[in-house]
């Protein structure tokens, strides 16, 4: 677990690590083998790989908060890994065609007899942040001013709880998060994740206080026929998650974990001037913002706007992978003989 906790210091200095420290892998023994999975030694991971903060490319290598996580979870059942992008809607058939073992990023609402899906590793929503002094969540019949991107999902679930006149609307994220420093707005409305990833890469302080809709957990998937797998991957995650990595991999990329699923839930009866079977998800689409239905892909994360993941993007180049020792690189060989532990 150690040699866990010591990869996920490359980039990112964090307390009691060093980027100095030898390395040392795990000695943990392959807990399945062929043909549970399609190769021996290896974790064959489907993921979106253009869905920033969750899986981007800096430097010609996968990086992001699924990648760090894929490779906590292989470095559990003593496997490298191997990932191949199936983009933002083919898991399910990368599953079946047997491209994969798993697909990272699964939106728990997909149903599917095919597939078993694990806990949660991550979730999505719309979320209100503020800064710290004012982290109390907005009633619903009040009026606040909320700034969110322009053509959002995320301005669409403000004025339809709170009403056109809450919305402040801002050209991109570092302008909606700005706004709470100009006192513009009193709260800012994105996804749960790529708000708090937009906020730390903007060096932001703010705090989650509210969700404008039912939080949505992305999962790991499996082919529900491969119950070797299944229950591999249930005790990996059980201990990723009880040994504290997950949140270290969140601390990493989002500042401190995400829980939306404890934040109140505020639902509100204003009309909006669209809604979107009226056309509001046609105007979000032009704007090449992610939809109500984009928003539950099988991948999970949309973007808040067509803009929005070039943004963050650009700024995964800053953060490099924490991949084990172990882990193989998408261009073939391992993390430790490119450098990367």
């Amino acid at each position: 677990m150690c040699a866990i906790v010591c990869a996920l210091c490359i980039g990112f200095v964090l307390a009691g690590c060093s980027n100095d420290d030898a390395y040392e892998p795990a000695e943990l023994s392959p807990v399945v083998d062929t043909p549970t999975i399609l190769e021996s030694g290896v974790l064959t991971v489907g993921l979106n790989a253009d869905n920033a903060p969750f899986t981007g490319t800096s430097n010609g290598k996968l990086v992001g908060l699924y990648v760090d996580s894929a490779y906590a979870l292989a470095d559990q059942m003593g496997l490298t890994v191997k990932f191949v992008d199936v983009g933002a809607d083919g898991g399910l058939d990368a599953l079946n065609s047997g491209t994969v073992d798993i697909v990272f990023g699964m939106d728990a609402s997909v149903v599917d007899e095919t597939v078993w899906l694990s806990d949660s590793v991550a979730e999505t929503g719309v979320t209100l942040f503020a800064a710290p002094d004012n982290a109390t969540a907005p009633a619903a019949d009040s009026a606040p001013m909320i700034a969110a991107q322009v053509s959002s999902k995320s301005a669409w679930a403000v004025e339809n709880v709170f009403g056109s006149s809450s919305v402040v609307a801002a050209s991109n994220l570092e302008s909606a998060f700005s706004s709470l420093e100009t006192g513009d707005a009193a709260y800012v409305a994105a996804d749960g994740v790529i708000g708090s990833y937009a906020a730390k890469d903007f060096k932001v302080e703010v705090v989650p206080v509210a969700v404008l809709e039912q939080p949505t957990a992305q999962c790991i998937a499996v082919l529900a026929s491969n119950q070797d797998l299944v229950d591999a991957v249930t005790a990996a995650v059980a201990s990723v998650n009880d040994g504290g990595i997950l949140d270290l991999v969140a601390k990493k990329w989002l500042g401190s974990p995400v829980d939306l699923a404890s934040l109140p839930l505020i639902e509100g009866t204003a009309a909006p001037a669209e809604t979107a079977e009226e056309g509001g998800e046609a105007a979000i689409d032009e704007e090449g913002a992610a939809t109500e239905e984009g928003a539950g892909s099988e991948e999970g994360a949309a973007a808040e706007e067509g803009s929005v993941e070039a943004d963050l993007s650009d700024s995964l180049d800053s953060d490099t992978s924490s991949a084990g020792a172990n882990a193989v690189l998408p261009s073939g060989g391992t993390a430790a003989d490119a450098g990367l532990a």
